[in-house]
């Protein structure tokens, strides 16, 4: 080789040039097999923008969909390695049994960019026994994921962190407190609480960083990050009191108070306070979960396309969709705080309060949620963009306003979602 090589230079022929950069990725598992295509990235050697997704089955092609509209990138199997604390997984594309069916989902994992943020993956499932798929999409934040089958029984999980926390108590020392996804019927759901081993080893973790950091950290920009996940941790095991009284007396620094008040807020807003946890299932035993089910349900019969001579959507698959864009989008408290920065805070109170709920257009609505969210989603639905938009604008409304009959944010608003998106599903088995 070395000889070929110095007869090469000798001859005076140019060096070989290097490869070009890998334009698609492709999974085969079973009959199943998986493609996504993309662009490379001018000046990046990790990246590359994602152009079309295709799913094969017995060679077949049985979907496909344009992502040009994508935001987010690819990670080249170059960069993987480079890119490892982002894209944990280290896959773009994979083909894995979430749910133990014997029928394996596709996950596309893309990365916004940026030093601190964005991980999301994409899960494609097939609907009943057709050759239809169906796109649920989850943004991790910061934290990205790892597959694991938790307790052997062949359904993977998808072992994360909450990273609501992210920022939340300071910045480059956040921790996040473990949090579990499984999916299920095309939704995910939190199942963190089933798996105390898990929030126990993550507690221990905390309180030894912070014994280790706080003699040298006189402002408390170290520790408090670990510490309201510690407190987090005895919430999710039943034990915040224990958590609190631990706390209370070991930081003493100077913004104390403050942060007390600040971590006891976050905590109660975010369901981990035992008053929170509490509240929940005695609304859901009292049947407030049946009327608001009934109500989503009711709303079904009532969907039209927006404008005559429009396509409708069919409503399960709208209503799902409505479900689905508040799951994935850190639920009701999530959404209404997307509106509220795109100022339209005004709008989005009305539909939680008691009284008429304020309209918003199609254009109010993508600027809130994002372009890409609403062409997926017209993707999914078989619809154009403008259609998507207005349908959604006038579903939205009205389905967290169903969801909030007593005028404010229920704790269990994400137990709601997951059993309004099992019901969906029921009623669609049954039809």
């Amino acid at each position: 080789m070395i000889a070929l090589l110095t007869a090469a230079l000798q001859s005076g022929a140019p060096p070989a040039s290097p490869p070009p950069p890998q334009t698609s990725f492709t999974v085969d598992v079973g009959t199943v097999r998986a493609r996504v295509s993309c662009d490379p990235v001018e000046e990046s050697l990790v990246f590359c923008a994602p152009r079309r997704l295709e799913i094969f089955r017995d060679d077949r092609l049985v979907f496909e969909q344009s992502l040009a509209a994508e935001k987010s990138f690819l990670v080249r199997e170059e960069g993987l390695d480079a890119a490892g604390p982002i894209n944990p997984e280290r896959r773009n594309l994979s083909v894995k049994d979430l749910d133990g069916t014997g029928e394996p989902e596709i996950l596309l994992n893309l990365y916004s960019g940026g030093a601190h943020c964005c991980f999301s993956t994409g899960i494609y499932y097939l609907v009943g026994k057709s050759h239809r798929y169906r796109a649920l999409r989850y943004d991790w934040g910061n934290v990205g994921y790892r597959l694991e089958d938790l307790d052997g029984d062949g359904r993977l999980e998808f072992v994360s962190g909450d990273d609501r926390f992210s920022y939340a108590f300071t910045y480059a020392a956040s921790h996040h407190p473990p949090r579990i996804w499984r999916f299920s019927h095309g939704s995910l759901s939190d199942v963190t609480r089933r798996y105390p081993r898990r929030v126990e080893e993550d507690a221990g973790t905390c309180w030894k960083a912070f014994e280790k950091l706080s003699p040298t950290d006189p402002t408390g920009n170290a520790v408090r990050g670990v510490l309201a996940a510690y407190v987090a941790d005895q919430c999710l095991l039943g034990n915040c009191a224990a958590g609190w009284a631990r706390v209370r007396p070991a930081y003493d620094k100077p913004d104390r108070d403050e942060f007390f008040s600040q971590l006891e807020a976050f905590l109660r807003k975010n369901g981990y306070s035992a008053s929170a946890s509490a509240s929940r299932e005695r609304k859901v035993g009292m049947g407030t979960l049946d009327g608001i089910l009934g109500a989503l349900s009711g709303l079904m019969g009532n969907q039209t396309a927006a404008d005559p001579g429009q396509t409708a959507a069919p409503s399960g698959s709208l209503m799902a969709t409505a479900l689905q864009l508040l799951q994935q989008n850190g639920g009701i408290p999530g959404v209404l705080a997307k509106f509220q920065q795109a100022g339209l805070a005004q709008e989005a109170q009305s539909w939680v309060s008691t009284g008429s709920n304020l309209p918003i257009s199609a254009d109010q609505l993508q600027k809130a949620l994002g372009s890409g969210a609403i062409g997926q989603i017209a993707s999914q639905l078989g619809l154009s963009h403008g259609e998507a938009g207005q349908q959604l604008a006038s579903l939205l409304p009205q389905v967290i306003d169903k969801m909030t009959p007593q005028g404010s944010v229920g704790t269990d608003h994400g137990d709601l979602l997951a059993k309004g998106l099992a019901m969906l599903q029921g009623l669609s088995r049954q039809a």
